[in-house]
């Protein structure tokens, strides 16, 4: 943990680290890589990580009830996050890391008391829903400066893909187009794309079509043929374990009052 510090010496803490990001390689090894340190001062980083309990897709009422969960369901939801490890002993200079120490074919639980919890009622969980196959885990990384002080921790990542982003789609007749930016994520095998058809903005009850039953490699697809009533598209990256990822912000097909939409967006739109 970090020492505790005065005001003063608080002031003199480096600035966050920035773009952190957790590339699942093997079941065994994770990379970890981030932005430079904006401190001119910064000498290192130390790397921590937690475990973190999930709920998946099947265990989730909702989510299986508006879509089929696959074989080997994916991460549903967070259900807690236990406390933060050191693994690095001393400052390390590189901005990358590799966690060769999990394995995470094995199940791993949260042994003392969680730093989050994300409370379920009953009647939101399925108690004969599939639990998820791997263990998962939690990432953050802080800068140490030459005084020995600490930033506070960055933001955290998982050993799931994080979400896709600058997901667009365009309208061509009766076709919907879509593209997206790539994963920073090493390892990714491709994305699936899901439909929700639903012309309802929001809530439960909708039925969602897993567009693609495969992952596609590329960063763009064509719903060829799915008419011009609306439409809500999202798409989630694979790893290399056959993770998916955290779902990208939606996009719209025929959006419900579209005209009021078409002067302030290009052909391009979400």
């Amino acid at each position: 943990m970090p020492k505790a510090v005065s005001t003063k010496a608080a002031r003199a803490r480096p600035p966050l680290v920035d773009g952190l990001v957790a590339s699942v390689l093997t079941g065994q090894k994770v990379q970890l890589t981030w932005q430079s340190s904006a401190g001119a001062d910064v000498v290192g980083y130390q790397v921590e990580r937690a475990t973190v309990e999930v709920l998946t897709e099947d265990q989730l009422l909702r989510l299986r009830t508006d879509t089929r969960p696959l074989p080997e369901p994916s991460v549903g939801a967070i259900r807690a996050i236990g406390a933060f490890q050191r693994l690095t002993k001393a400052a390390i200079p590189q901005t990358t890391f590799d966690d060769t120490t999990i394995d995470l074919t094995r199940l791993a639980v949260i042994e003392s008391q969680p730093i989050f919890e994300q409370r379920f009622a009953e009647e939101q969980v399925s108690g004969d829903g599939k639990k998820y196959r791997f263990a998962v885990y939690a990432y953050r990384v802080r800068a140490v400066n030459r005084q020995g002080l600490e930033s506070g921790p960055s933001p955290y990542v998982l050993t799931i893909p994080s979400a896709v982003q600058y997901l667009f789609s365009k309208e061509a007749g009766v076709d919907c187009q879509l593209k997206w930016q790539k994963n920073p994520e090493s390892g990714i095998q491709g994305y699936r794309v899901y439909r929700m058809e639903s012309p309802r903005i929001n809530g439960p009850g909708q039925k969602v079509t897993r567009v693609t039953a495969e992952p596609i490699a590329k960063t763009t697809f064509i719903d060829r043929g799915i008419g011009k009533e609306q439409r809500r598209y999202w798409v989630v990256a694979v790893d290399a374990l056959g993770q998916e990822g955290q779902p990208s912000a939606p996009t719209w097909h025929y959006r419900l009052f579209r005209s009021y939409y078409e002067p302030f967006v290009g052909a391009w739109h979400q």
